[in-house]
């Protein structure tokens, strides 16, 4: 029953988009005569290079599909490519390097990894027998807290991962049966797949497209371990953070110290799919934190897990199964802004905004670092209400935020990476992200939307103060500082 319910609201989920996209409206209206001036605008009054105007104007008509229209967000990106090519702004072999990226094969055999640990139960079952023993609420939640965030190192999609812990939900929800605790618990699950998701290079696409960026900018390569040093301790204290703020906001102290009843811990011991499973990922783990220290690519190493999993001595999945898990529009939709990113760059589009801001903001706005992170992280945050793809949020942000910024003499790679860890709060309203959206329309009663804007309200100003404190503090001693 809750595999049922989970596949049926996860594709009402992903239909969402698609069955909104019909209909005219006076909002579609302002769109259209804002998409007129957006490109007459860029088109002729600005002193840019032809070429540099073109790529310009295909990246606002794309920020405004994202965000004004309502249009799917591959879509959109699609035909920015389409017409970056058609205008000559890319080339055709870029988009064969594009699709070569190791980081496409790592997501796609993260894809397949993910598939095997939901199929095979071994997830659920792991997340019962840990959770299993508790004696408070608050330290179920906090463990509970603890095993999402470890997904994200392998599970490449937030709202994979939110579909991964819905039978848990479910499950909890049965047994517990307080209404206030499995508000509470609605809200703690996709807030944490939300904000951990940075602890890891393959948690959101989002930090794939900031890695290319940086490395595209002249900034060191950030590899799969030099992701999880400088971001991992980030998505620990913001994880603790939100789960303690849930816990405060929600339930008074008599329920929080109350034993929960919980489901049976299962006894059983592991069949061979589920050791074949446990024991490749946790091989696949150890390789990967140490795959760049021997001259290993990570992809590689994902790749060869995925495959074990596939047409390995216990299978645990067929290979039919494998490719028709692998999110194919999550990858095109990546690929694309990758390419948009590219052109952005390649084209000098980047350069010449990044040089007109430059000359055209008071330097003293952005004097010290402290205003630089501020401003750049509270953008970050909020850009959620805007544009809902976490992705696209970076894909807009970085050429328009970042590096004009770095053009102060500021380490772009901190800046990127601000935006990156930034963007991953989005859980203001159901729109904002799909995993808040697939808690919220549950038959089993959960939250309302004041609930989220309270919780909102309470975690934003904190999450501005911890990414000011980390670019500022924490990760100059990782090698990151704002000022080189």
């Amino acid at each position: 029953m809750a595999h049922e319910q989970t596949v049926s609201v996860s594709k009402k989920i992903a239909l969402e988009p698609t069955a909104a996209a019909g209909g005219s409206s006076p909002r579609s209206v302002i769109a259209i005569l804002v998409a007129f001036a957006a490109v007459a605008v860029i088109g002729v009054g600005l002193p840019y290079p032809a070429e540099a105007r073109f790529v310009l104007v295909v990246f606002a008509l794309a920020i405004l599909g994202w965000t004004l229209f309502k249009i799917d967000d591959t879509v959109v990106a699609l035909a920015a490519v389409a017409a970056l090519l058609v205008g000559g702004a890319v080339p055709l072999s870029t988009i064969a390097t594009t699709l070569k990226n190791p980081l496409i094969g790592l997501l796609v055999g993260a894809f397949v990894i993910a598939t095997a640990l939901t199929r095979s139960g071994l997830a659920e079952r792991v997340v019962i027998a840990t959770i299993g023993n508790v004696r408070s609420v608050t330290r179920l939640f906090h463990r509970l807290a603890f095993l999402i965030l470890a997904t994200a190192f392998v599970i490449p999609s937030t709202t994979g991962r939110a579909v991964l812990f819905l039978p848990v939900f479910l499950t909890l929800a049965a047994s517990i049966r307080d209404l206030q605790v499995v508000r509470a618990l609605a809200l703690l699950i996709p807030s944490i797949v939300l904000l951990s998701a940075c602890a890891s290079l393959t948690g959101a696409g989002a930090h794939l497209v900031a890695a290319e960026f940086i490395t595209r900018s002249g900034g060191a390569l950030l590899d799969y371990a030099r992701w999880t040093v400088l971001c991992f301790p980030f998505a620990v204290a913001s994880s603790f953070v939100a789960t303690s703020v849930i816990l405060w906001l929600f339930l008074d102290r008599e329920t929080r110290m109350a034993a929960p009843k919980l489901p049976s811990i299962p006894r059983d011991p592991l069949n061979p799919r589920q050791r074949a499973v446990a024991m490749i990922v946790a091989v696949m783990l150890v390789a990967l934190l140490s795959a760049t220290a021997v001259g290993i690519e990570p992809a590689l190493v994902v790749l060869v897990a995925a495959t074990l999993l596939v047409i390995g001595p216990s299978p645990a999945l067929l290979p039919a199964t494998a490719l028709k898990t692998i999110e194919w529009k999550l990858l095109a939709f990546l690929a694309a802004t990758m390419l948009m990113g590219d052109a952005l760059i390649v084209s000098g589009a980047a350069r010449v905004v990044a040089a007109d801001l430059v000359t055209r903001i008071d330097w003293q706005a952005f004097g010290s670092p402290l205003a630089v992170a501020t401003i750049v992280s509270a953008t970050a945050l909020c850009a959620h209400l805007v544009v809902t793809s976490r992705t696209a949020r970076a894909v807009v942000l970085i050429p328009i935020l970042a590096l004009p910024l770095a053009g102060f003499g500021y380490d772009p790679a901190a800046l990127i990476l601000l935006v990156a860890v930034g963007t991953g709060f989005c859980q203001t309203l159901p729109v904002s992200a799909k995993a808040v959206a697939l808690y919220a329309t549950l038959t089993q009663p959960t939250y309302a939307p004041k609930d989220l804007m309270l919780l909102s309200a309470v975690l934003l100003p904190i999450h501005l103060l911890l990414l000011v404190a980390f670019a500022l503090v924490v990760w100059p001693l990782l090698g990151i500082s704002l000022q080189p």
